[in-house]
């Protein structure tokens, strides 16, 4: 994309306890338990655990928002949903992080 090439591939194992540093942590892929529940949106796992995550559009209307030049509400969104990912990784990592990848971690 735009001429860069990436120096690290970080996706190269799904499973976090199968990988090797750097981490790639899939949220959504680890709080469906691997696709074993149904996969929800941000929103949703942010109301479940109360983390506060207010916006006023989803990330369906960002093409939208993009042709009405709403650029400022795009960037407040992915603010928002950058904060919010923050608390929800942490939550995940207290709480459901498999013991061989929080030991694997360098503290």
């Amino acid at each position: 994309m735009l001429g860069l090439q990436p120096t690290v591939e970080i996706a190269k194992q799904r499973f976090v306890t199968r990988q090797a540093p750097p981490y790639q942590v899939d949220l959504l892929h680890e709080l469906s338990f691997a696709g074993a529940i149904k996969k929800v949106s941000l929103p949703t796992w942010c109301e479940a655990y109360q983390i506060e995550h207010q916006t006023d559009m989803s990330g369906g209307d960002v093409a939208e928002f993009f042709r009405q030049e709403k650029f400022l509400d795009i960037v407040t969104h992915n603010a928002a949903d950058i904060v919010a990912l923050t608390e929800l990784y942490a939550l995940w990592l207290k709480y459901h992080a498999p013991r061989a990848f929080l030991n694997s971690l360098e503290w």
